[in-house]
């Protein structure tokens, strides 16, 4: 015997699918507002973070953001940052980098280099803690392991195929 569908029964229904159901992802719709603190444009304005913990956000333009995000790039690779590993390291790396970018004009052209990185690290008396690069035995043999589970077999001629 079929039940009828009462108020009450959908009310339970749509609770066990809420129940059931993850949530969806809030989209950021907040727009951003004031001006880069940069060069002061107003238009395609992004939140850059200076430190990532603790949170430090600063306002810049689509072009600003982007030339600051270059050059923390370019500092991880050179000094050996990563804000995961390594946070207060890579915390003082990054501001480093960006009071040199907020107090000197942008050179004449599109990127800095790895080189003009060190320089501007240099200047800033910021001194380079490079991880060791010396690999362990363990670690070769490790990676020899891997590598010759993953090898396919190699046939040997047992002479039934003629030599």
């Amino acid at each position: 015997m079929m039940m009828a569908a009462t108020a009450q029964n959908m009310e339970q229904l749509k609770a066990l699918i809420a129940i059931f159901t993850p949530p969806a992802k809030a989209k950021r719709t907040k727009k951003v507002a004031g001006t880069c603190v940069k060069c002061g444009s107003h238009e395609h304005l992004h939140r850059h973070h200076i430190t990532y913990y603790p949170p430090n956000i600063v306002v810049l333009c689509r072009l600003c953001h982007s030339r600051i995000t270059g050059l923390n790039t370019k500092g991880s690779l050179v000094a050996g940052g990563n804000k995961v590993t390594r946070t207060e390291y890579t915390n003082r790396l990054r501001i480093v980098l960006w009071k040199w970018f907020i107090t000197n004009p942008w050179p004449n052209k599109r990127r800095v280099s790895r080189t003009e990185v060190r320089s501007i690290l240099r200047g800033a008396k910021f001194v380079v803690e490079l991880r060791s690069t010396k690999r362990s035995r363990q670690h070769y043999k490790r990676t020899n392991d891997l590598a010759n589970q993953h090898r396919t077999p190699q046939f040997k001629n047992h002479g039934m195929l003629g030599a």
